[in-house]
């Protein structure tokens, strides 16, 4: 025995908090990982921006990124990085999310009750099983990197 006389559930662990702001972007797209997976995704997604006229905020996940962007459409308002805070808000801001399906990036959008589809990071198993899991359960959507459409992501709410 562990000692253990009662059990208590633990309470979605996030940085982000729920707040009441103003839809500002149609798509915001959060890239995280390791690389080279994380590049590969962003030239895959620059690719595809050319073809998008709604409004996307693009957070590359760079923090000591000091090389400009190529360049890309007007509609798109990018970063490199933005803290928890100004990333909380401005996932908000969107009425759309496409990001990888950590855990941890799961429990921030499930405390800020967002819309997103989950691309998992080719070789992480469990973003793959989270993203299918998830999304079989309806609470996100989810698509691989290879099957990744922009235009798509947009049509599918």
């Amino acid at each position: 025995s562990l000692g253990i006389s009662s059990i208590e559930a633990i309470r979605l662990l996030s940085r982000f908090q729920k707040s009441d702001v103003q839809k500002k972007y149609k798509l915001a797209i959060v890239l995280s990982g390791p690389e080279p997976q994380r590049t590969i995704f962003e030239n895959k997604i620059i690719n595809q921006l050319k073809f998008i006229n709604d409004s996307v905020l693009f957070v590359r996940g760079l923090p000591d990124e000091k090389q400009p962007l190529k360049a890309l459409p007007q509609n798109v308002t990018w970063y490199d990085h933005l803290h928890a805070e100004a990333l909380s808000v401005a996932m908000q801001q969107s009425e759309i999310v496409l990001s990888r399906s950590g855990y941890s990036t799961i429990m921030d959008l499930i405390a800020i009750d967002q819309q997103a589809v989950l691309v998992p990071t080719p070789g992480q198993t469990e973003q793959g099983y989270l993203a299918k899991y998830l999304s079989e359960k309806g609470l996100f959507k989810s698509m691989t990197q290879d099957e990744l459409d922009l235009k798509k992501v947009l049509d599918s709410f």
